[in-house]
């Protein structure tokens, strides 16, 4: 007598690109690690010669639905792309927009924390497969990340704060003039 059995796995939700403990799938490993225990048991049974394929209890799992499937995922690879551009935009002197960066954070009394990869920043990367060098950024101090948390929020004042970082930016790079050019030419704007 067939018997179907749904198991729902919950677990703390947020982005895919983060790293959670008590995820949901991990949660569904345990049962199914159970179950194939149980299945590997029957098995033997049949194996022995104790019991015949019909008088043990057959189990199989027929379909499995995991939840909205994300593009982004780790690897270690190169850091150019197939055409020799690099893939990682540096963040020091070297890099007049870095600079710019930095320094409209500072002159509106924002916080610049450590540069880091972050694996989700997928607008970057269809900027950096036109050969555009991208930084992403976000002038949210003071909050814990939740990416996508059922919980996740933004205090108000942090957000009024974030509205002046960016001014600062939008106008640092909007006046930027690059060495050697006049304030005509702006093709890179």
């Amino acid at each position: 007598m067939p018997w179907w059995l749904v198991i729902k796995a919950t677990g703390a939700p947020g982005h895919g690109a983060k790293l959670y403990d008590n995820s949901a799938i991990e949660n569904l490993f345990k049962s199914i690690e159970s179950i194939r225990r149980f299945r590997a048991s029957q098995f033997d049974l049949v194996k022995a010669g104790l019991k015949g394929e019909g008088e043990v209890i057959s189990v199989n799992m027929a379909f499995l639905k995991a939840g909205t499937p994300s593009p982004t995922f780790k690897q270690k690879g190169s850091t150019q792309d197939y055409r020799g551009r690099p893939l990682i935009t540096a963040t020091d002197r070297s890099n007049p927009w870095w600079a710019l960066l930095v320094e409209a954070i500072k002159k509106a009394n924002g916080k610049i924390g450590k540069p880091e990869i972050f694996p989700a920043a997928t607008d970057s990367l269809y900027f950096r497969q036109q050969g555009l060098r991208a930084i992403g950024f976000s002038p949210m101090a003071n909050t814990p990340v939740l990416l996508h948390d059922h919980n996740e929020f933004l205090n108000q004042a942090e957000y009024m704060k974030g509205i002046d970082v960016y001014e600062s930016i939008i106008k640092a790079y909007t006046s930027y003039i690059p060495p050697g050019r006049d304030s005509l030419s702006r093709e890179e704007l």
